[in-house]
């Protein structure tokens, strides 16, 4: 294990706070989580639609990994 990825595979908060992003693509949408100055944001673009679906932002990597997981078991289905 690496400091940029934890056991589960995922990124650090010290690698989100690096500039790194995790992202998926499910379908159209497109769903990432970043670190900015101390925030983390989880956003859904519709590609085909060309819109965001959503921006959130969150003080805890764990509530912005919540709702980045949830989202992405939503936009799935």
């Amino acid at each position: 294990m690496d400091k940029f990825h934890n056991s589960y595979g995922r990124l650090t908060a010290y690698a989100l706070a690096c500039g790194y992003v995790e992202s998926k693509d499910l379908g159209a949408v497109h769903l990432s989580l970043w670190s900015e100055h101390g925030v983390f944001h989880v956003r859904a673009h519709n590609r085909g639609e060309g819109r965001r679906v959503f921006w959130e932002s969150f003080r805890t990597l764990t509530d912005a990994r919540r709702h980045y997981d949830r989202q992405s078991r939503a936009l799935v289905s």
